[in-house]
């Protein structure tokens, strides 16, 4: 956890979770830690009215759980307007109603190209891993400051691997 880390708010990241995990201790203090990385979108951001419109637009939007409603139409409000340049899926387990909202997400984070991380975390799940989970797929994002260091060349699909710490970086450890 790198307390000196710059701060990107090129990144737009949009994250989606029942509110009972992400603002809870088995959240890791998700939201807190991608702030570091670029500009978070939380469902409690969008106006309801914005919500019950993106879930009228896709089949059986409104016939989803209060939950799973302020998920789904948050996410699509922000994939359908552009609004992120990626989205987080935080759940707890694999169970119940996140597990179809979770395939729904990915189908349309796919149809919008925008990059999705779906975190599963638990009260085993540990804080570094976590980290490590978040930071690599940022990495990936256009924008972000991996990006910036290596930008992709256009003509050929080449994976860059970073560059060794040079002696300005700063190296944290959780």
């Amino acid at each position: 956890y790198n307390t000196q880390a710059r701060l990107n708010r090129q990144v737009r990241i949009g994250v989606v979770a029942h509110s009972y995990v992400l603002y809870d201790y088995i959240g890791h203090d998700l939201v807190g830690r991608l702030r570091e990385m670029g500009t978070v979108l939380v469902p409690e951001m969008i106006p309801q009215a914005e919500i019950r419109k993106s879930l009228s637009e896709v089949n059986y939007g409104e016939e989803l759980w209060s939950f799973e409603q302020l998920m789904v139409g948050s996410a699509l409000y922000w994939l359908s307007g552009s609004l992120v340049d990626c989205l987080v899926l935080l759940s707890s387990f694999e169970c119940g109603p996140v597990a179809v909202v979770e395939v729904f997400l990915k189908q349309e984070a796919e149809k919008h190209q925008v990059p999705l991380l779906n975190l599963t975390v638990g009260e085993q799940t540990a804080e570094a891993g976590l980290v490590t989970r978040i930071e690599a797929f940022l990495d990936t994002i256009p924008g972000s400051r991996q990006w910036k260091l290596h930008p992709p060349s256009g003509k050929r699909s080449v994976v860059k691997l970073p560059t060794p710490l040079r002696k300005e970086q700063v190296l944290g450890f959780p």
